[in-house]
């Protein structure tokens, strides 16, 4: 039994309960106190839509910042929509509210709570409401707005298939259509209006959206694929475009960031210099840019197969850009996974879309686990509604919390795809994140070891070879060793000559590749060749007894002893081959260059003395 004892302070006026009148009248309210505490009461219909239209109209009209009573009445609603989700509701508490010009994240909240208990009744009462407050919403600043946006619209969409019957949503798909399109549709250059006024053509000039708006529509596209990926077939071209102006952007960001002078140094006398304050706008639209390149390039890779043969080399073209120029390490890390899902088909586990980037830093988090009912517009809402209802006019995606798409699709890179793919990744092995340098050596791997690449094409591949010679992972490091050592002569004067007269060694010139030229010669030794020790190092020392010793020796019956267990020391020594010995010696190798240093000492007197002199010459 639920009693409404006062309303919200300066909302007297507004708060009255006549609407009940527009509910069917009751014979008479039977609600007295005897009905209080009893477990089995059941309040009318009229009483229970009374309750629920109250919270709607308190968490809609009053002020966010009268003590969170917003937030609690979305709180209290999602808790009677529980009991009662059959209740109708009226929408002319908050349908001024939803198209107000003023972010309505209070009105967006309360659909996104209505719509997870009631979809197709509210729908298809207020189609119109809310089809003009969404479209309305889509020219925000805000992306908490967005963000309430793309979780009502895949609401809809899941209840709403477009290719499906025409329940009333279809106008409003279309509208949807349009506005994605003109939105990411770049304005025709200066020139062009030019020629078109010269020719006769119509010198109208169409009206240019904010620059926010394009980002929002890559979100609510990224809500479209994760519904239907066939929906962004038609917009893949607009998608390349946009990739293509929004990565130049991010160089632009990123060179002015470079540029900027560093902090001063900590001085003793005087007073601290500050450093150069920068706009936090700038900032704030640094990472968005970032954040939507991310979300452009897990779009295009749901479906890389529409694409036509110019917008395809568009796209790769795009990529090796960033994975040339860009410092972002989350971007290239998630370029480097795909690559390999595209080279390798590794499983694409790891390829979740990109989580918004954190506002305290440039670099983007782990992606949050979906959360569980509640939806997220209120997780987003926050507890205290005068942080969630207050206006952001700087673009950031902190606050986003969108649907998860699907894995990326296959993409059948041609052999000469794959060889500039991983020309353009070089870069990558000298990136200090284990993860991106291992993914693009296991790429370079697998192309190399592809039978179906000719090898004459894979001779472009031999600066980012050598580069695995020197690959920290031990496992990966032996697989190029392998491949580099099978393919050297295996004579060994033409071995040497490959070494020092035609290979070129300038990829790895900035390590100690001593250390695989030492490894490339004694791997060329017999694995069969019996071990033997240098004189001396196998000889038993002189027992002696110490005199006046109070130890009590009788070295009668120890020597047997001793040397038994010697002489079988020794047997098992002699029954080695070089087989045993090599593999460990070669992986030091490039752990110590010391020893590879002394072992080169040895191993290439001896290797040059196996020259004859017209070979040495």
């Amino acid at each position: 039994n639920m009693r409404v004892d006062s309303t919200p302070q300066g909302s007297a006026d507004d708060m009255d309960l006549e609407d009940s009148k527009d509910s069917k009248q009751e014979p008479e309210n039977k609600d007295d106190d005897s009905s209080i505490g009893d477990p089995n009461y059941k309040p009318s219909q009229g009483i229970v839509e009374i309750i629920v239209n109250y919270l709607i109209r308190v968490a809609s009209t009053v002020e966010p910042r009268d003590h969170g009573i917003p937030s609690r009445s979305l709180e209290l609603l999602k808790q009677a929509l529980t009991i009662w989700p059959g209740v109708t509701i009226k929408s002319n508490y908050f349908e001024k509210v939803l198209s107000a010009p003023d972010q309505p994240i209070t009105a967006l909240g309360l659909v996104n709570v209505i719509l997870d208990y009631q979809l197709h009744k509210f729908l298809s009462a207020n189609a119109a409401i809310v089809h003009k407050g969404l479209l309305h919403c889509l020219n925000s600043d805000n992306l908490r707005v967005i963000s309430l946006v793309c979780n009502i619209l895949g609401k809809m969409l899941r209840g709403y298939p477009p290719d499906g019957p025409d329940n009333g949503m279809a106008a409003f798909y279309t509208s949807l259509r349009d506005f994605i399109s003109t939105a990411l549709t770049p304005p025709p250059s200066a020139a062009a209006v030019a020629a078109a006024q010269a020719s006769g053509g119509s010198s109208e000039e169409k009206p240019v959206l904010p620059q926010h708006v394009a980002h929002n529509c890559i979100l609510i596209l990224r809500t479209i694929a994760s519904n239907n990926p066939v929906s962004i077939d038609k917009f893949l071209p607009l998608i390349v475009k946009f990739l293509q102006k929004s990565t130049k952007e991010h160089f632009v960001a990123q060179k002015a960031e470079e540029s900027r002078p560093p902090p001063p140094p900590p001085s003793r006398l005087g007073p601290q210099v500050p450093p150069v304050a920068t706009d936090p706008r700038v900032e704030n639209q640094a990472r968005l840019v970032l954040y939507t390149i991310k979300q452009c390039i897990s779009l295009i890779s749901l479906r890389p197969e529409q694409l036509t043969p110019a917008e395809r080399k568009s796209f790769l073209t795009t990529l090796g850009n960033l994975m040339e120029k860009s410092n972002d390490m989350r971007l290239l890390q998630h370029i480097a996974q795909l690559s390999s899902f595209w080279i390798r088909r590794v499983t694409p586990s790891s390829l979740a879309p990109p989580s918004p980037p954190d506002n305290s830093g440039r670099d983007t988090p782990a992606v949050p686990p979906p959360a569980p009912p509640p939806p997220p517009a209120l997780s987003i809402l926050g507890a205290s509604a005068s942080a969630a209802d207050a206006p952001a006019p700087i673009p950031t995606p902190a606050s986003l919390t969108l649907p998860e798409m699907g894995p990326p699709a296959p993409c059948h890179l041609t052999a000469k795809e794959k060889i500039n793919f991983l020309l353009r990744m070089a870069r990558f092995e000298k990136i200090a994140d284990p993860k991106i340098c291992n993914a693009f050596l296991e790429n370079v791997y697998s192309v190399v070891t592809d039978d179906s690449i000719p090898r004459t094409d894979l001779a472009q591949l031999e600066p980012v070879l050598l580069l695995g010679l020197r690959a920290k992972d031990d496992s990966l490091r032996s697989q190029f060793l392998q491949i580099y050592d099978e393919s050297l002569p295996k004579s060994i004067f033409q071995r040497v000559d490959h070494l020092f007269s035609i290979q070129n060694w300038e990829p790895v010139a900035s390590t100690f590749w001593l250390s695989t030229a030492a490894d490339m010669l004694i791997s060329f030794l017999p694995a069969d060749t019996p071990l033997s020790l240098s004189s001396g190092t196998a000889m038993f020392p002189a027992l002696s007894v110490v005199e006046n010793s109070a130890m009590d020796l009788d070295v009668n019956d120890a020597e047997p002893d001793i040397l038994k267990r010697h002489r079988a020391f020794t047997a098992r020594l002699q029954s080695l081959t070089l087989d045993s010995f090599l593999p460990i010696l070669r992986r030091l190798l490039h752990k110590d260059s010391e020893l590879a240093y002394r072992v080169w000492l040895d191993v290439f007197p001896a290797t040059w003395q196996m020259l004859n002199g017209d070979q040495q010459e």
